[in-house]
């Protein structure tokens, strides 16, 4: 019975006649004043009624608009830029009609949010209103988080329509949850007993910084309750090198570990101290979030997107190195090789080399002034090779240390600078140029800096330079969609693209042409000393003609871990 309705009654009957209506007409008024409200009440519902079906018809609008944009990306991918517009109609019409969806989307949805917000006119506190209302604004808050907007609107439209319910309505302890947000972390690692502590990423200055809250303790941890946030990790185990290993608690999500292949959680390999040279830096296997940046254009579709575990150097092959590789090519009696790995000026034609960078007197090659004058560093990175000399001191490399190094993934790579909380830059979401090595990020003369210049352009693995200093060669050849997600994975002993372990004679040479003569483009991934911020985002993919050279393209290493030798 309607509360109001017994309250009235109870009164009306009350043992106490001080306690009852003073007159018939007082019990009179009471009675048509619920009158009214139901009356009222009844009209808001009827409001409530039609604002019902406005929700379900426009998600299935925006489905099928979705759909045809598919369609419309399929057609337009077979279709090259030069193409004339005739042939691009087909997929040009399909994403005229998935906007004109999208437009009645928009409309339908506005109409239900105007016919909810009209019917609290009829009743206040009509719980359906209320409850539908609230249902809207919490959906518009999970879009705008993983868009990463500002949900503040939403949230604030979001509470007060959860206040406005009944304190036993049904909807209320699923939307507190909701917005507290509390998810969950099970970690395991091999071998187990490793101290987690715990520190949460907060805004500084306009970037992330780290802040120590406690210990966890000793893994493996099993559904271990976390707020939401971004974490850093820190595992310590007796036997085993420091790992870090970052975690984004989701609303509500519980960070498992568990692989695309299902099962339980992976356990987390943690390396011997001499598994890792002192420049060595870990990125443990798991998921991250890919892509998605709304900045960039170049940026891949937003999903997650596991990758095995890898090891980085810290920083990119410096001069001093890329020096090394060519006087060990040399003291090997492959000099034609050396001079065809070394940095050089764009030559005229196809058929001639330019001028070499590096001075070479026969025996060794060293630095000098360039045809700008400038003398390049030692610890500046290497620049001016193409992605067959990057490839080619992989594989020495991988010789001389008894390691798989080799160029990364671009997956990898792009986990190895956003860590896994989908950030923009390898600091956070906000930018400033003293922070990367780019274009304004110099009082005079922009030249590149020693890889060490700029300690704020540093991943959540350590791992520097991956903002601005110098774009990095990948391994992978260029994909407009991006590599398949499985191309993250190292479960073979050889990677498709990669020279075998031990094998660099022939990788100048190797997989230059495919089709009738046509050279597969290669990506590269970063920013570099002489970019703009929004090429500096951790999100951009470029790609070159692996024979070109360019003043702002080098390479770094990483291998894959565990590798079978690591066992």
């Amino acid at each position: 019975l309607p509360p109001s309705l017994v309250a009235a009654c109870e009164r009306a009957m009350a043992r106490d006649p001080e306690d009852r209506f003073a007159s018939a007409a007082e019990l009179a008024a009471e009675l048509q004043a619920w009158l009214d409200g139901a009356k009222r009440q009844e009209e808001a519902r009827v409001v409530v009624a039609r604002a019902e079906g406005k929700g379900p018809k426009a998600a299935a609008l925006r489905a099928q608009a979705e759909t045809l944009r598919t369609e419309a990306a399929a057609l337009l991918k077979t279709v090259a830029g030069w193409q004339p517009e005739e042939d691009k109609l087909p997929g040009w019409e399909k994403e005229d009609a998935a906007a004109a969806l999208e437009k009645q989307a928009e409309l339908a949805e506005l109409e239900e949010e105007q016919l909810l917000q009209g019917s609290l006119t009829h009743a206040p506190d009509l719980p359906e209103a209320h409850a539908a209302l609230a249902a809207r604004y919490r959906a518009e808050h999970k879009a705008a988080e993983a868009a990463r907007h500002d949900p503040t609107r939403a949230e604030t439209l979001f509470r007060q329509h959860l206040a406005a319910l009944p304190e036993d309505h049904r909807d209320r302890v699923g939307h507190f949850a909701y917005l507290k947000g509390d998810g969950a972390l099970t970690l395991v690692t091999d071998p187990p007993g490793a101290e987690v502590r715990l520190h949460r990423y907060e805004l500084h200055n306009r970037r992330l910084v780290t802040r120590f809250e406690r210990s966890l303790g000793t893994t493996p941890l099993r559904s271990v309750p976390l707020p939401m946030g971004s974490y850093l990790c820190i595992l310590k185990h007796p036997e085993r090198a420091e790992v870090r290993y970052p975690v984004a608690i989701g609303r509500g999500e519980h960070w498992h570990g568990v692989p695309p292949e299902g099962g339980g959680p992976m356990p987390i390999p943690l390396p011997r101290p001499e598994a890792l040279g002192p420049d060595d830096c870990y990125v443990p296997p798991g998921w991250f979030a890919c892509g998605g940046d709304p900045h960039q254009e170049r940026s891949l579709s937003a999903r997650r997107i596991w990758v095995d575990g890898h090891i980085f150097r810290r920083f990119p092959v410096m001069n001093a190195g890329y020096l090394a590789f060519l006087d060990a090519l040399v003291a090997e009696g492959r000099t034609e090789e050396a001079l065809r790995h070394a940095p050089r000026e764009r030559a005229g034609t196809t058929e001639e080399r330019g001028a070499l960078i590096y001075g070479f007197d026969g025996a060794h090659f060293s630095l000098r002034p360039d045809a700008d004058g400038d003398v390049w560093k030692p610890d500046w990175p290497v620049m001016m090779v193409d992605w067959y000399g990057a490839r080619a001191f992989a594989a020495w490399e991988t010789l001389r240390t008894g390691q798989p190094w080799r160029l990364p993934g671009e997956l990898a790579w792009e986990k190895a600078a956003r860590g896994v909380d989908g950030r923009f830059y390898p600091w956070g979401d906000g930018f400033d140029p003293s922070w990367a090595s780019m274009r304004r990020s110099h009082p005079g003369r922009v030249l590149p800096t020693a890889v060490s210049a700029f300690p704020v352009d540093e991943s959540p693995y350590g791992i520097r330079g991956l903002s601005g200093s110098m774009l990095d060669w990948c391994s992978d050849v260029f994909v407009e969609t991006g590599p398949p997600a499985a191309s993250a994975r190292h479960a073979s002993a050889v990677v498709p693209g990669e020279p075998p372990v031990g094998a660099h004679a022939a990788v100048a040479q190797g997989d230059m042409a495919t089709g009738a003569g046509r050279v597969s483009f290669r990506v590269a991934r970063g920013g570099s000393w002489n970019n703009i911020a929004s090429s500096l985002r951790a999100s951009a993919r470029n790609w070159n003609d692996p024979t070109v050279r360019l003043i702002f393209l080098g390479f770094r290493l990483a291998r894959p871990y565990p590798w079978p030798s690591d066992r």
